[in-house]
């Protein structure tokens, strides 16, 4: 039997020998490969003998009652339990073959060898179980769901489970040993074949079969053969590594030498190991290399502090952070380094500075030393919250017991708090605003380590009192911005005082400014002292009453008794406290000669007082200044000490100031280089003498504070030890200072006395709440306190109603002032209306008489008419008119403009009416016949004559005519060209006798329903209805074949921005709108009931359609009701309006349907359907490109050549509008730069270009027959033109400009000779295109 020759399936030996000849190919000869009829031969083999049937048991078994009924037989057995074995034996024969070949084989050589027998040998059983898959699907299924045996595994799983029982059982240790050798050598730095440890490793992994489900595998042979023996020779292996590195290197040296290793180690796992060894290998890792090390490591710490190495410090906090409380002794090294340092350097500044500390300098150092480490320990420690909070610790240290503090924590905020003053007070070191900020955000820096916050608070105030006091202030906003700092850091209750003052400052210049109004409407402003006076609360302001009396100077008294009045008058029932000590002054000097202008002192009040008594006399005595001044020695002495020190007095017949019989005479001879002197200078021992007492009113504060924290304590546990009350206040406290325990038992001391804690019977160290007894000493103490808190609180009421009311005051001001504002721009409006109404006529009566009435524009005329247009704009503006009588000029306004007389030749006119350009003659007379009650036009009114001729001196016979052409716009209601019932196309009837004259374009209606500028119009396709949309945001219908004078519009209210396009469908009763904020509106025509008033119906708006997002600039309705829509976020999307589904069909982009978005891809800036093909769609661009595409495929279909000509690639050349000519295969496009291009849109070539306005071209249309269109500019004109010759027939001025815009729209009726336009001046404008 040949080797391609299948056995007989009931011949066991036979197949058998056939299956094994197979099995040694694969096995033994698996890089020859198996061809796949060799490969169909084995499997059919194995199915055959699997899947044969045994006749005998295929016989009908007999009934046990021997009659002849017969039952089935069993289904045969499954066969394979011979072919099994067979292979097991055969699998452990091939196996002990390879285990003896491999006992020649060593260390690397085994790898290579192991590694390769592996390879083959699990490729060659996945042939193999592909071969017994029959056996596998039937026999061996049975076999493990039965239970039979425990040994029976599916043919792969077979040949695994004999390579761990054949091969890997014996060369295990070997094989590890080599792989661990392989290992070492690689940490000793030489280069290894690591793929030979990843095999093995794999094979490992393989090998760990789960007994229980064969389909399962495990990590026991990985790990219980291999992971356990490699875990113990890598610690062995870095615990001998470390130990003789660390003595033999330096600190570190040895952390970089252990980060490397660990690295090498995380590198190994991902480059051969199996992951799960990360969790085992690495904490074994970090425990020999960093745990068994770490009291080296941490004595080396200390060093790289001091020497500031930050990558080190970087390391060592990488390395200890792996291990278990690694880094605590680091933290309190790094404590106490920080407290060193802070101390020293304060030490050093203290040193240098030999009397009082610079609070700058202090400041300056406390905050470098924070920089520092802060800098520090974001760096090197990554910004560990451990080491941040020693590093806050250590600094609340040295910011509040350093050798400046001497011992008390209460010095740091008081310099502080100086420094805070030397920054906010104006000065030429002052920073800049930006850098002002840093600065105090610096301040809030040291603040937040300071413990005694009540001190600063203190010193704050009173210094930011003396700023406010003095003016002395840099700037408002940077006294705001620290004390929204203050009150970030420490709440509301800390900082309301301080805002307190603020307030007070404020309200003071109020008051002044009252004060003085109220003296100058008593014409008492010009008084000899200029009075400006802080009014300042009590409660809220650090200010001590004087200490003396002192009696004002003449000169002063006058203002002083009229304020006093003032204020009670204005504030009735608050007292007034007058700190002259506080006071100030500026006295000019008219006795020196030594300056021609005189010197100014800068005084203070007392000072004031003592100067003024030299008015009348050169010398006086001590005595005398003592009793005219009535001050104590204690101020009058301070007061003349400056004066002499500073010559401008001179003390005779004594030896110092404030002797008895001391006498002061006034210096003559006086001279100072400059002209303002300041002698308000405050003595070194006051200042020494106003500390002292601002620290004793702390330390008084605070026994106050701490007893309401003990009451308050007590209230709410009832009953407390005595430490424990201690601790419970500290607690409290320290936020705002820290309470010594001396303090708080002295408090509890005080307390016991006046009953407000009481001590437990038997138990002294145990504190309560006193029972409510009412004696009479307690209630009277009651009423006190309550009595106090009332007059507190009606304090507090009282000054806060005064605020209010003058809130109130001022914002009556405010008020009056609006009001007056209101009624000076109502006055405006009016006369701009009656100037509006002014300038309209007399430009429709220029334009009446300028041009004949009988014969069309010819180009001559239409250039000529062009240049009279430019000599009346170029012209001197008409002086402003006398303010009109209020009346509202209707909304709708008709004229129809009759000539009962022979139009005369266009010569004739020129000569007789001339109206000067500088005087609005017909204007002035068209006021005065609205002056006159029953003024008839066809009358002839000799009064009106004469009143004119005597007002304006003019001649009889030129006010008779002007009389004429100012008659022919007067509105009369039986005039009236739309009316109900009328047919447009009948236009021609009306004016019988000008059937002759040729048809010209002329206005007919004008509608002023806007707010805004009108950006887009239109009419009807069948009936006399128009739509215009604007910028005010609405879109207005106008039912023409109602209008009698009247409104006839609907309101649409729907968009957020301006309305850029509308448009009617007639077939399905709708209006479009599309508007900036990147919608499109459908609207339903209103009712024919609709009227100027009827309300706003919000059913109207049938639906929206949402997709493009960014303003929509264009659209277009094809006959088949698609709307195309082109938009600033570069797309022209294709609805269908007529679908119930997705109304968006298609979306085009520059270059076609595309997904892809682009910012500088070019928008669309107009669009329009091809008029022959409806599944085209033309679309102009911003770059000044034209293309056609196919609405179906998206494909761009044609780029016309010539339109982008003059582009410049700016705003001022792109195309704004498009038109497609409705029986010629012809596209007209309107640029920004003044021109109209014509292009054939059968070949795409621009055939010719015109200029077409004097400014850029905003608008196009061609009229349903083809034969004319018209065109808008932002030169304020509408042009008529041939097509036929490409020549302009007719141009008139329409809409005023406004905003650098002129017209925005207009159209064409597409049934009746009508046209509409809209511009930027808000109007609509219906013309009729006749006689």
């Amino acid at each position: 039997m040949t080797s391609m020759q299948l056995p007989p399936g009931n011949d066991f030996n036979a197949t058998w020998a056939f299956l094994e000849e197979g099995l040694d190919q694969i096995m033994t000869r698996f890089e020859q490969g198996l061809d796949r009829t060799r490969y169909s031969i084995l499997y059919s083999a194995v199915h055959n003998y699997c899947a044969r049937s045994d006749t005998n048991l295929h016989t009908s078994i007999a009934s046990p009652g021997g009659n002849n009924s017969r039952r089935p037989a069993p289904a045969p057995p499954l066969i394979g339990g011979e072919v099994y074995t067979h292979l097991s034996t055969y699998l452990k024969n091939h196996l002990e073959k390879i285990r003896k070949e491999s006992e020649q084989y060593m260390d690397e050589s085994l790898l290579q060898y192991y590694t390769k027998q592996w390879t083959r040998y699990t490729a060659a059983a996945r042939v193999v179980n592909n071969i017994f898959m029959y056996l596998n699907r039937y026999w061996v299924k049975r076999e493990i769901d039965e239970d039979r045996k425990s040994d029976v595994y599916d043919v792969f799983t077979l040949t695994l489970v004999s390579w761990k029982k054949y091969m890997f059982e014996y060369v295990n240790h070997n094989v590890i040993a080599a792989v661990l050798k392989l290992i070492t050598k690689q940490r000793n730095g030489e280069v290894i074949e690591t793929g030979l440890i990843k095999n093995v490793v794999d094979s490992f992994v393989s090998l760990g079969l789960d007994h229980n489900d064969s389909s399962k595998s495990n990590l026991d042979v990985y790990r219980d053969y291999f992971e356990k023996e490699f875990i113990e020779a890598t610690e062995v292996y870095y615990k001998t590594e470390s130990e003789k590195f660390i003595s033999e290197n330096s600190v570190p040296d040895y952390m970089k030498k252990a980060e490397t290793r660990l690295n090498e180690e995380e590198g190994r796992v991902q480059m051969y190991l199996h992951p799960t060894t990360h969790k085992t290998l690495i904490p074994i890792c970090e425990t020999v290399l960093v745990k068994n090390q770490e009291e080296s490591i941490w004595d080396g710490f200390q060093s790289l502090l001091n020497a500031d190495k930050q990558d080190d410090l970087h390391r060592m906090y990488s390395l200890l952070a792996r291990i278990t409380d690694g880094l605590n002794p680091l933290r309190v090294s790094f404590e106490a380094h920080v407290k060193k340092a802070g101390l020293g350097a304060i030490e050093r500044i203290s040193q240098n500075e030999s009397e009082a500390v610079d609070p700058k300098s202090y400041v300056d150092t406390l905050l470098e030393v924070h920089k520092k480490y802060n800098d520090l320990v974001q760096s090197a420690f990554s910004g560990e919250a451990g080491f941040v909070a020693a590093l806050d610790k250590a600094c609340g240290e040295f910011v509040n017991r350093n050798k400046v503090c001497k011992g008390a924590s209460n010095k740091s905020p008081e310099l502080l708090a100086r420094f805070c003053d030397q920054l906010l007070k104006k000065s030429a070191k002052n920073p800049e605003e930006d850098e002002l900020e840093d600065v105090l955000n610096n301040v809030m820096t040291v603040f937040k380590y300071v413990e005694d916050k009540d001190v600063f608070q203190k010193f704050y105030s009173k210094m930011l009192a003396k700023r406010l006091v003095n003016g002395t202030s840099a700037s408002d906003d940077a006294e705001g911005s620290m004390i929204s700092k203050l009150k970030e850091a420490c709440g509301f209750e800390y900082t309301s005082k301080l805002q307190r003052m603020l307030t007070d400052m404020s309200l003071s210049k109020d008051l002044n400014d009252r004060f003085k109004d109220l003296l100058q409407q008593n014409h008492e402003g010009s008084t000899s002292a200029d009075f400006n006076i802080l009014v300042l609360g009590a409660g809220s302001w650090p200010l001590s009453a004087p200490s003396t009396s002192f009696n004002l100077p003449d000169d002063v008294v006058k203002v002083y008794d009229r304020f006093q009045k003032f204020y009670q008058n204005e504030y009735s029932g608050r007292k007034l406290n007058w700190l002259f000590q506080l006071s100030k002054a500026e006295l000019k000097t008219h006795y020196l000669k030594a300056s021609k202008v005189g010197y100014t002192f800068m005084v203070s009040a007392y000072q004031m007082g003592v100067l003024l008594q030299f008015n009348t006399t050169d010398s006086c005595t001590y005595e005398e200044l003592h009793k005219s001044t009535a001050l104590a020695p204690e101020a009058l002495n301070p007061a003349l000490g400056i004066l002499v020190k500073a010559k401008v007095l001179i003390l005779r017949d004594a030896e110092n100031v404030g002797d008895a019989g001391s006498r002061y005479v006034l210096n003559h001879d006086f001279k100072s280089k400059k002209v303002r002197i300041n002698l308000n200078m405050q003595m070194r021992m006051e200042q020494k003498a106003e500390t002292d007492e601002t620290h004793k009113t702390i330390e008084e504060d605070r026994m106050f504070v701490m007893q309401a924290a003990i009451v308050r304590i007590m209230k709410t546990r009832k009953v407390m030890k005595h430490v424990a009350l201690i601790e419970e206040v500290i607690t409290q406290l320290q936020s705002r200072f820290k309470p010594r325990v001396p303090a708080i038992k002295k408090c509890i001391d005080v307390l016991l006395e006046k009953e407000y804690i009481e001590r437990v019977e038997n138990q002294k160290d145990i504190m309560s709440e006193p029972t409510l007894e009412y004696n009479l000493p307690g209630v009277l103490h009651y009423l006190q306190a309550e009595w106090r808190k009332f007059e507190r609180e009606k304090n507090e009421w009282a000054i806060e109603r005064a605020e209010l009311q003058a809130r109130i005051a001022l914002l009556e001001g405010e008020r009056r002032g609006i009001e007056n504002i209101k009624l000076t721009m109502m006055k405006r409006v009016k006369m701009l209306e009656y100037a509006l109404r002014q300038e309209r006529c007399l430009q429709e009566i220029n334009y009446l008489t300028s041009f004949p009435n009988k014969l069309p524009l010819t180009n001559a005329l239409a250039t000529r008419s062009m240049n009279n247009n430019n000599a009346v704009r170029k012209a001197p503006p008409a002086p402003p008119a006398p303010p009109a009588s209020n009346t509202s000029s209707p909304v709708l306004v008709n004229r129809k403009l009759k000539s009962k007389t022979s139009p005369k030749r266009n010569g004739d006119i020129q000569k007789d009416v001339q109206v000067p350009v500088n005087v609005d003659e017909v204007a002035m007379i068209n006021n005065i016949k609205e002056e006159t009650e029953h003024y008839n036009p066809s009358d002839n009114n000799q009064a009106l004559s004469m009143q004119i001729q005597e007002k304006f001196h003019l001649s009889e016979e030129k006010v008779l005519k002007l009389l004429k052409h100012a008659g022919k716009g007067t509105p009369k209601q039986e005039d009236n060209i739309i009316a109900s019932g009328f047919d447009p196309n009948q236009i021609g009837e009306i004016d019988g006798q000008d059937q002759v004259q040729p048809k010209i374009w002329k206005p007919r209606i004008t509608i002023k329903g806007h707010l805004d500028s009108v950006r887009a119009v239109c009419f009807h396709p069948n009936e006399m209805i128009a739509a215009s949309g604007s910028d005010d945001g609405t879109v207005k219908v106008w039912n023409l074949q109602r209008t009698t004078g009247k409104d006839g519009s609907a309101i649409k209210k729907g968009h957020t921005n301006v309305v850029t396009a509308v448009a009617i469908s007639a077939k399905q009763n709708r209006i479009y709108s599309a508007s900036l904020d990147s919608t499109i509106r459908v609207w339903s025509l209103p009712s024919g009931d609709s009227g100027p008033f009827s309300p706003v119906d919000p059913s109207l708006n049938i639906t929206t359609y949402i997709g493009h997002t960014d303003a929509i600039w264009d659209f277009r309705l094809s006959k088949d009701n698609l709307l195309a829509s082109a938009s600033s976020d570069g797309t022209v999307k294709i609805w269908d309006t007529e679908s119930t589904g997705n109304l968006l069909k298609s979306s085009l982009t520059f270059d076609g349907i595309s997904s892809e978005s682009r910012k500088d891809r070019a928008a669309p800036t107009s669009v329009d359907f091809c008029p022959t093909e409806t599944n085209k769609i033309i679309v102009a661009f911003t770059n000044a490109k034209i293309r056609m595409f196919d609405i179906e495929t998206g494909q761009v279909l044609m780029t016309f050549k010539g339109s982008d000509d003059s582009f410049d690639s700016t705003f001022a050349t792109q195309i704004n509008r498009i038109v497609s000519h409705p029986t010629m295969p012809i596209i007209v496009s309107g640029h920004e730069d003044r021109h109209i291009k014509f292009y054939d849109l059968n070949t795409g070539e621009c055939i010719q270009t015109m200029a077409g306005h004097l400014d850029a071209v905003t608008s196009l249309d061609i009229n349903a027959a083809g034969t004319t269109m018209v065109s808008g500019g932002h030169d304020s004109s509408i042009r008529l033109w041939d097509l036929t010759t490409k020549t302009c027939i007719q141009e008139f001025s329409a809409h005023r400009r406004k905003g650098d815009e002129g017209v925005l729209s207009a159209k064409f009726h597409p049934s009746f000779p009508w046209m509409i336009s809209g511009g930027a001046d808000g109007i609509v404008k219906i013309y009729n295109h006749g006689h």
